[in-house]
């Protein structure tokens, strides 16, 4: 990647990969997982916030934010739905989420230069969804009021959409990478929408069961 602009919104994606490979393992609570992926995310706000010609001051907000983020979900982890580091992310991330919403409506945002021309780059365009969708990800997961799979399955919803649109500048991105990246955000999303009803399992088990006890002599 040569252009700055991309290389913020892809590093922005990869740790929103990470905060989801992570969580997805099983194996570390949602604090600590907050707390790895929250360091690498300072740090590129901090690159991002060099790049004076596409970003504003609002950079180094951000950057505030994740420290308090990184803070409460060090030395205030704890495991229930209220838990003070889960909602102050799920706000945190809300707000950036709100931020980029902003960007893609109005083709402007308080944390870009009002000079940019957001939708005149395609590729950066594109980045920047993926990047939102992880963003979404993570306030969903933090947020607590939706299944790890729900989550799952609404997060590589977007990225299909993303996807989509990249198909449509072959000239920018390796179409056969995309078409790799549809295919297993499809199989994630579908995994999703299966694992999603957790009463589904248990219901068709009641009905065998019902079925087998009426035909029993």
């Amino acid at each position: 990647l040569e252009h700055d602009f991309a290389m913020a919104w892809a590093g922005w994606l990869v740790v929103g990969k990470l905060f989801m490979a992570l969580i997805n393992t099983g194996m570390l609570p949602l604090g600590v997982v907050n707390v790895i992926t929250m360091v690498p995310l300072m740090y590129l706000d901090y690159l991002a916030a060099q790049d004076t010609a596409h970003f504003s001051w609002m950079l180094w907000a951000w950057m505030a934010l994740d420290v308090l983020v990184l803070y409460f979900s060090t030395f205030y982890r704890t495991n229930g739905p209220g838990s003070m580091y889960s909602k102050l992310a799920t706000g945190i991330f809300g707000a950036r989420l709100l931020s980029g919403i902003t960007l893609f409506v109005l083709n402007k945002a308080p944390f870009i230069q009002p000079s940019v021309d957001f939708y005149s780059d395609p590729f950066v365009v594109a980045w920047a969804g993926w990047s939102l969708s992880s963003t979404a990800y993570i306030l969903l997961v933090n947020n607590k009021k939706m299944s790890l799979e729900c989550c799952n399955a609404v997060s590589t919803a977007v990225n299909l959409a993303v996807d989509y649109y990249a198909l449509g500048h072959a000239k920018l991105f390796d179409t056969n990478l995309i078409y790799a990246f549809m295919a297993t955000d499809g199989i994630v999303a579908v995994l999703g929408v299966l694992g999603m009803n957790d009463k589904f399992p248990s219901s068709l088990n009641w009905f065998v069961g019902r079925v087998q006890k009426d035909h029993l002599p």
